[in-house]
């Protein structure tokens, strides 16, 4: 027992004096470090370390992620689709010819891949897609139905930029292909996916429109969540139009080798930017790629959901 308390006494001197020895080493090579410094008065070597800010997903991937996950939950399986396709997938096969007034619609970005501009040795135009609903053909080509299948991808026009318009935005594209789909397959798609992105109680509705792909067409809007349809700045009317859809023309399927007395399907397309910019009352799709340091420090927290 007087052993240990010699032992402990005598531990207690050397931790005493290493640690003394250790804080005027400190305090020696701190003022060393100042005096290499001290041609540099604005660096204060007193003050504490600023911790280096930690990244995050971007909204537009954060926005992606929560509508690809609704159709993943549905039985939509995602496919990979180029950025670069022939004019042919992008708008003949697509029920879209060279005289088509539809093409009007798409200020299209041709490549040079010959000698003569745009024309391919192979007799083929190449562009920067347009849409991203090219990508049904490789898969009706490439498999049996049915499908169920959803891409997301940039897509390129030739786009004046203002609030709502830019060169280069991204789409959510998906199809299904079975051989008793309706129209209410469709809609009771789209009002999962609306509940499941803007919340309980969100209303959808259909007016009739135009795609050359899709017979009948319409476009898909919801009810204003700012107004709930009152009419207000943001939605003008109570709805804000939000994609496209219909049933897939008979035409197309004829083109990818299904018989559509056999077989039925339904599509939609919508702006992933658009999407987003409802979801959070951003008023401006130029903020999201602006690299705004305050308008993207919103999303690093959760605060916005």
């Amino acid at each position: 027992m007087e052993d240990k308390r010699l032992i402990g006494s005598a531990a207690n001197i050397i931790k005493k004096e290493l640690t003394q020895a250790f804080d005027a080493r400190e305090i020696e090579l701190l003022r060393l470090e100042l005096r290499a410094k001290s041609d540099d008065p604005a660096r204060d070597l007193t003050l504490p370390g600023r911790p280096w800010p930690r990244g995050h997903r971007h909204p537009l991937m954060i926005a992606a992620q929560r509508i690809l996950r609704v159709f993943e939950r549905l039985g939509f399986r995602f496919s990979e689709s180029p950025e670069i396709e022939s004019d042919e997938n992008n708008f003949t096969l697509l029920n879209i010819p060279p005289d088509h007034p539809a093409r009007d619609m798409h200020d299209t970005l041709y490549l040079k891949a010959g000698s003569d501009g745009a024309q391919a040795k192979n007799g083929k135009q190449w562009l920067l897609r347009t849409h991203t609903t090219p990508f049904w053909i490789p898969v009706m080509r490439s498999e049996p139905p049915p499908y169920r299948h959803v891409t997301m991808g940039k897509v390129f026009r030739r786009e004046a930029i203002d609030a709502t318009h830019l060169p280069v935005f991204h789409q959510i594209d998906a199809f299904a292909l079975d051989r008793d789909l309706s129209l209410a397959d469709l809609k009771a798609t789209l009002q999962i996916w609306a509940t499941e992105l803007f919340g309980e109680g969100t209303d959808i509705r259909f007016r009739p429109s135009y795609f050359p792909f899709t017979e009948p067409s319409c476009e898909v809007e919801i009810r204003c969540f700012r107004c709930r349809g009152k009419g207000c700045s943001t939605c003008g009317n109570g709805w804000l139009e939000m994609l496209g859809a219909g049933m897939i023309h008979p035409s197309v399927l004829e083109r990818l080798g299904h018989n559509p007395d056999e077989w039925r399907g339904f599509a939609f397309g919508l702006g992933l930017e658009r999407a987003a910019m409802a979801l959070w009352g951003i008023p401006d799709i130029r903020l999201f790629y602006e690299n705004d340091w305050e308008f993207l420090e919103q999303f690093s927290t959760g605060a916005i959901k």
